[in-house]
């Protein structure tokens, strides 16, 4: 649906509808199991979820260093301080 308008609505612009697609969904999805996760009152049923958020948004920071002349506008730079934040703080 507004896989067309990343470069309005995004931290950076993706070329492909589908990649866009496949990235929003991917996002949702993370949200919805780290919500999930939050809620547990017992660590052992939320513990398999923080090593996995950790990795992956320790490889996004990575990505994110890597390709930073492609973020642009406040949202790119919102991007930005999330992951050069959040794992670490994880």
């Amino acid at each position: 649906m507004l896989a067309e308008y990343t470069a309005a609505f995004f931290a950076w612009t993706i070329a492909e509808p589908l990649s866009a697609a496949f990235v929003g969904v991917g996002f949702w999805s993370a949200a919805t199991v780290v919500f999930w996760c939050a809620r547990q009152r017992d660590w052992v049923r939320a513990r398999v979820v923080v090593p996995t958020v950790a990795v992956v948004a320790t490889m996004l920071m990575v990505a994110t260093i890597e390709n930073l002349e492609a973020f642009y506008g406040p949202i790119g730079l919102a991007w930005i301080e999330v992951y050069a934040l959040f794992p670490p703080a994880l």
